[in-house]
Protein backbone atom coordinates (compact mmCIF):
# COMPACT_ATOMS: atom_id res chain seq x y z
CA UNK A 1 0.00 0.00 0.00
CA UNK A 2 1.30 3.48 -0.71
CA UNK A 3 1.23 6.45 1.50
CA UNK A 4 -1.45 7.95 1.80
CA UNK A 5 -2.88 11.29 3.53
CA UNK A 6 -6.74 11.52 4.27
CA UNK A 7 -8.03 15.25 3.88
CA UNK A 8 -11.35 16.66 4.48
CA UNK A 9 -13.51 18.68 1.83
CA UNK A 10 -17.19 20.44 2.42
CA UNK A 11 -18.93 20.06 -1.24
CA UNK A 12 -22.58 20.96 -1.82
CA UNK A 13 -25.12 18.57 -1.66
CA UNK A 14 -25.89 18.42 -5.37
CA UNK A 15 -22.10 17.43 -6.18
CA UNK A 16 -22.20 14.60 -3.57
CA UNK A 17 -24.93 13.07 -4.85
CA UNK A 18 -23.33 13.10 -8.46
CA UNK A 19 -20.07 11.89 -6.54
CA UNK A 20 -22.10 8.66 -5.11
CA UNK A 21 -24.05 8.34 -8.34
CA UNK A 22 -20.75 8.34 -10.22
CA UNK A 23 -18.81 5.65 -8.07
CA UNK A 24 -21.96 3.68 -8.50
CA UNK A 25 -21.79 3.42 -12.03
CA UNK A 26 -18.36 2.95 -11.87
CA UNK A 27 -18.63 0.17 -9.13
CA UNK A 28 -15.33 1.91 -7.37
CA UNK A 29 -15.52 3.65 -3.69
CA UNK A 30 -15.82 7.56 -4.11
CA UNK A 31 -12.66 8.06 -2.70
CA UNK A 32 -11.20 6.14 -6.12
CA UNK A 33 -13.52 8.58 -8.11
CA UNK A 34 -12.03 11.87 -5.98
CA UNK A 35 -8.64 10.49 -6.63
CA UNK A 36 -9.17 10.32 -10.88
CA UNK A 37 -11.05 13.36 -10.55
CA UNK A 38 -7.76 15.35 -8.43
CA UNK A 39 -5.50 13.66 -10.52
CA UNK A 40 -7.02 15.01 -13.96
CA UNK A 41 -7.23 18.11 -12.58
CA UNK A 42 -4.05 18.83 -11.32
CA UNK A 43 -2.43 17.48 -14.29
CA UNK A 44 -4.53 19.80 -16.97
CA UNK A 45 -3.99 22.96 -14.27
CA UNK A 46 -0.02 22.01 -14.44
CA UNK A 47 0.03 21.54 -18.16
CA UNK A 48 -1.87 25.67 -18.25
CA UNK A 49 0.83 26.67 -15.99
CA UNK A 50 3.94 25.12 -17.96
CA UNK A 51 2.42 26.64 -21.08
CA UNK A 52 2.15 29.93 -19.74
CA UNK A 53 5.92 29.65 -18.50
CA UNK A 54 6.34 28.46 -21.87
CA UNK A 55 5.15 32.01 -23.23
CA UNK A 56 6.68 34.25 -20.88
CA UNK A 57 9.95 32.59 -21.85
CA UNK A 58 9.21 33.18 -25.50
CA UNK A 59 8.90 36.64 -25.05
CA UNK A 60 11.69 37.35 -22.74
CA UNK A 61 13.77 35.28 -25.57
CA UNK A 62 11.90 37.72 -28.13
CA UNK A 63 10.34 34.65 -29.86
CA UNK A 64 7.09 35.75 -30.24
CA UNK A 65 4.95 37.63 -33.43
CA UNK A 66 2.67 40.70 -33.20
CA UNK A 67 -0.76 40.11 -32.50
CA UNK A 68 -1.69 42.42 -36.14
CA UNK A 69 1.00 40.21 -38.07
CA UNK A 70 -0.44 36.85 -37.12
CA UNK A 71 -3.93 38.75 -37.97
CA UNK A 72 -3.71 39.97 -41.29
CA UNK A 73 -1.54 36.70 -42.35
CA UNK A 74 -4.83 35.13 -41.03
CA UNK A 75 -7.04 36.90 -42.89
CA UNK A 76 -4.92 36.68 -46.25
CA UNK A 77 -4.91 33.02 -45.45
CA UNK A 78 -8.91 32.98 -45.24
CA UNK A 79 -9.10 35.79 -48.39
CA UNK A 80 -7.36 33.17 -50.81
CA UNK A 81 -8.98 30.29 -49.27
CA UNK A 82 -12.34 31.90 -50.03
CA UNK A 83 -11.27 32.79 -53.57
CA UNK A 84 -10.18 29.06 -54.38
CA UNK A 85 -13.90 28.22 -53.43
CA UNK A 86 -15.50 30.62 -55.38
Amino acid sequence: MKDQTTITARIPNDLSGDLATLAGALQRPRSWVIEAALREYIAREKAFLEAIEEGIRAEEAGDMLDHAEVVAELDAIIADARKQRT
